[in-house]
């Protein structure tokens, strides 16, 4: 945070990449006063950008004393780890539905060369 009160945050890889990424906020974090895009080179990582939103937040929540520490942080940790499960029976779910229609779709091939065959002779 700067004198003035605004906030700016940089993409992660302002100093590697050189990448321009930005945006500036107000002292109440509610507006934004400015913004620039990633440079074209630079990929955000979504998921990363989430995590550490949820650590920001922890040790905000850790540095205010609302709560301690251990809580916040096992409370996010929690968080993550639902998520990534909730992920994982999402991407099983998926599956068994790719492997359904591909064994739907084999029947179906198949029984159309049986009507065909059996049409020919």
């Amino acid at each position: 945070m700067y004198k003035s009160g605004k906030s700016i945050w940089r993409c992660k890889r302002y100093k590697d990449n050189k990448c321009a990424g930005s945006v500036t906020l107000t002292t109440d974090l509610h507006e934004i006063l400015q913004s620039k895009p990633h440079s074209t080179e630079c990929k955000p990582n979504d998921n990363q950008n989430t995590i550490d939103v949820m650590i920001n937040n922890s040790c905000e929540e850790a540095a205010s004393g609302k709560e301690p520490a251990p809580r916040a942080f096992n409370r996010d940790e929690y968080r993550l780890r639902g998520g990534v499960l909730a992920m994982c029976g999402v991407t099983i779910v998926l599956l068994l539905l790719l492997v359904i229609c591909a064994i739907i779709l084999h029947r179906q091939k198949s029984r159309r060369f049986t009507v065909v065959d059996e049409n020919h002779h």
